[in-house]
């Protein structure tokens, strides 16, 4: 029912809070709250609960493999490392062998990676209509293959151009004073290097008018150069990505639009058996 979703929702943003407030305390006054145990075992038995009325309600295989299935496998996962959390550290006792059965690092880690069932909240509440959008336009499989060919055409021009300004600047580094060498050589001192500042020229880390300037002593045609990748990416490649994006947007939109007459479709279908 929609009334228990938004409990659940507001278990979740709560437990989204709490988790915050835990890693602030820890960060000032070194050590976690009082209730600390307390509080992260009442949000352990609420979402298990959860789990079971859910697992009860849709039965086995289809809340393994029904259309929620992602969300479900999500959440029993969350709530097994948080359960599994609970019975090392009550089970162990001695910290020496918390530690060794169940790191610091991976605590945390798994803490962080709780924060990410906020997200189901956007299915809940309709005011989150905007972003529940932009959420399945970035998760749309044609936005990762997008994103993939960006980022292999971005890599290239950046390959290419950080191997033809290395092969200049390898040989001028080459005959520089160890101890007064020119920025260039910083910059361009390795490909990884080049292609670390190209990197940085294309997205405002660098300004493009300072490595313009530090190519000088390597001769006119490698600030021309920098001037052609900057034209080429900027004017270019940026562009057509955003279209390629606005494209992807306009198609997530129309799903979007599919999705909710389906699931209204769906509601008043079983309104209907419920009321036979």
């Amino acid at each position: 029912a929609t009334c228990y979703q938004i409990i659940i929702g507001c278990f979740i943003m709560a437990n989204a809070v709490w988790v915050g407030l835990q890693v602030e305390h820890e960060a000032v006054h070194g050590e976690p709250f009082r209730y600390a145990e307390e509080v992260s075992l009442s949000f352990l038995v609420a979402f298990f609960i959860d789990l079971c009325l859910r697992l009860r309600s849709e039965t086995l295989l289809p809340f393994l493999l029904g259309r929620d299935r992602h969300w479900n496998w999500f959440d029993s996962i969350i709530v097994m490392t948080m359960a599994a959390d609970k019975i090392v550290f009550w089970t162990a006792g001695d910290t020496t062998v918390v530690a060794k059965l169940w790191p610091l690092s991976t605590v945390r880690l798994l803490r962080f990676i709780r924060l990410f069932r906020i997200i189901r909240v956007v299915r809940v509440f309709s005011f989150f209509a905007e972003f529940r959008f932009l959420l399945s336009s970035m998760l749309a499989a044609s936005a990762w293959r997008s994103l993939f060919w960006v980022v292999v055409l971005l890599g290239l021009t950046i390959y290419i151009t950080g191997v033809g300004i290395l092969e200049q600047s390898a040989g001028f580094c080459s005959i520089q004073d160890e101890e007064d060498r020119p920025p260039v050589c910083h910059h361009f001192g390795s490909l990884w290097d080049g292609m670390l500042t190209l990197f940085k020229v294309t997205y405002s880390g660098i300004l493009w008018g300072d490595i313009y300037h530090e190519l000088t002593p390597l001769g006119a045609m490698y600030p021309m150069l920098m001037l052609l990748f900057i034209t080429f990416v900027m004017m270019m490649l940026l562009n057509i990505v955003n279209a390629v994006f606005l494209r992807v947007a306009a198609d997530a939109a129309e799903r979007q639009k599919d999705n909710v007459v389906q699931e209204e479709i769906i509601r008043n279908t079983e309104y209907v058996h419920a009321i036979r």
